[in-house]
């Protein structure tokens, strides 16, 4: 007994510095999010609709989607629901294996189920692995539904599928337990005891893959355990998330003169006149300032839209843009600010070219940008098309030329500049910058709710400094 008792818990101090060597916390299925993590997800659709835990990608820079025959596509978060820990990915690519989805309404307490992933120190998704079990007890008293099982998850399993013994999915596996605490106490790693979302609780984002509904067969006959294995593992992939840098990715703008102002002669008489300007060069962010981003330096999302760690921030005034900055430059020693007017258009412009749009292009549509592309709106430099109504994840659109993304629409930025609808009458050659007192602070770029005319490189907008809006966000500069 004595002899059994040192055994184990020599065992406990394996794992623990295993596990340590590792950089898993123990208190998830995989590494948090502090410089990349790997998870687990399940193909729900061919045309590259995937499923998997919010936190697997939360806050991630950029994710990779491996699949099972090891072909490798970059993903977007196309929709996410932080309460639930669901997520729904896309990636480019058409007639994919996907999984059969089922009825978890229908499962009950010692049902089989088998969970698939993809352990966290297997090489890029050689090598899929499953654990069965039953439903060990449905949870109705946490925030939503969960399946408790005694099915293993591994760490990186997170966001793979729960099949039920037909091969259908009927859930997602999440891991929320503090094994170590439980490794401490009882010198055992708390194996078998783990948890699924059920798939009903993702309905909403899988309606975003199925507008028309799931069409569910219904008497499908129990399958043996290698087939359910066989099937399923061919729709489920491993992701690989980078996570948010400390600060925002930055491009060198270089310097130059251009024509600031109403270049082609349709904007409003804030615009005007056209007139010669120069500036330095200078760092841009490359994307909008996150939430991931934000929450990281404020401790606190005042987004109206929380969708995920590579949204916008938004619903911030200007002068909580100014604490912010603060903040992050006490805690990065660097000197961030916002651009001034002069800096953001030419930046929107390529580096001072004559073009419309912050897309790099004359033209607009909704597939380039993210705007009010309503037929009411439609320009002559306009397409009509959707309207989506809410943000978008920075990046989700085609970057300018300088490799700026979202500089027309998604949320509108604020500048350094104070507003004065003669501002441009007064401008100075070299680095303007309007100061003069005044109420209001500038922003600029349209966003989700402006239409074509107020999301080119050229229009300007104004606020009080105090106020907040869904629709307001920024970008930063710095100099080296």
């Amino acid at each position: 007994m004595f002899l059994r008792s040192v055994l184990r818990c020599i065992r406990a101090i394996v794992v623990l510095c295993v596990f340590s060597s590792m950089g898993i916390g123990l208190v998830g299925a995989e590494k948090e999010n502090t410089g990349g993590s790997s998870g687990s997800g399940f193909i729900i659709h061919s045309d590259g609709f995937i499923l998997t835990n919010n936190h697997v990608v939360k806050g991630a820079k950029g994710i990779l989607v491996v699949l099972s025959d090891a072909r490798k596509y970059e993903a977007k978060v196309v929709m996410a629901d932080e309460d639930k820990d669901i997520a729904m990915l896309k990636i480019g690519a058409v007639n994919l294996p996907k999984v059969r989805l089922g009825d978890s309404n229908q499962m009950e307490v010692t049902d089989y189920v088998m969970v698939l992933g993809y352990p966290l120190a297997s090489e890029l998704g050689t090598e899929v692995s499953f654990s069965d079990g039953r439903i060990n007890a449905k949870r109705e008293s946490e925030r939503f539904p969960i399946f408790q099982i005694d099915a293993n998850i591994n760490p990186g399993n997170s966001g793979g599928p729960v099949v039920n013994d037909r091969g259908e999915v009927i859930g997602i596996a999440v891991a929320k337990l503090n094994a170590a605490k439980m490794l401490i106490e009882s010198g055992v790693l708390p194996e078998r005891i783990n948890f699924a979302i059920p798939i009903y609780s993702a309905n909403q984002l899988i309606r975003a893959a199925y507008p028309l509904g799931v069409e569910r067969v219904s008497n499908r006959t129990r399958m043996e355990q290698r087939d359910i294995f066989r099937q399923v593992k061919r729709a489920t992939v491993l992701i690989l998330a980078v996570s948010e840098e400390e600060d925002p990715d930055f491009v060198l703008v270089k310097g130059g003169c251009y024509e600031m102002g109403d270049t082609f002669s349709e904007g409003v008489s804030d615009e005007k006149p056209l007139h010669k300007v120069c500036v330095d060069g200078f760092y841009m962010g490359r994307y909008e300032v996150t939430q991931a981003q934000w929450e990281k330096v404020m401790g606190s999302n005042p987004s109206f839209f929380k969708k995920g760690g590579r949204y916008p921030v938004e619903q911030v005034s200007w002068d909580d843009v100014q604490i912010y900055i603060s903040k992050l430059n006490q805690q990065t020693g660097r000197k961030y600010r916002l651009p001034t007017e002069a800096e953001w258009e030419y930046a929107c412009r390529e580096g001072g070219k004559k073009v419309r749009f912050g897309t790099g292009t004359d033209r607009i549509n909704s597939g380039i940008a993210n705007y009010n592309a309503r037929a009411d709106y439609k320009q002559p430099y306009s397409d009509a098309g959707e309207y989506r109504s809410q943000t978008t994840p920075v990046g989700n659109f085609k970057a300018n030329s300088l490799g700026l993304y979202d500089m027309s629409g998604n949320v509108w930025e604020w500048v350094e500049d104070v507003y004065s609808a003669d501002a441009y009458s007064q401008s100075v050659k070299d680095n303007p910058i309007y100061t003069k007192s005044g109420a209001d602070r500038v922003f600029r770029g349209g966003s989700w709710y402006r239409y074509p005319q107020g999301v080119r490189c050229s229009s300007r907008a104004n606020l009080v400094p105090g106020r907040r809006l869904s629709y307001i966000g920024f970008r930063l500069v710095f100099f080296r």
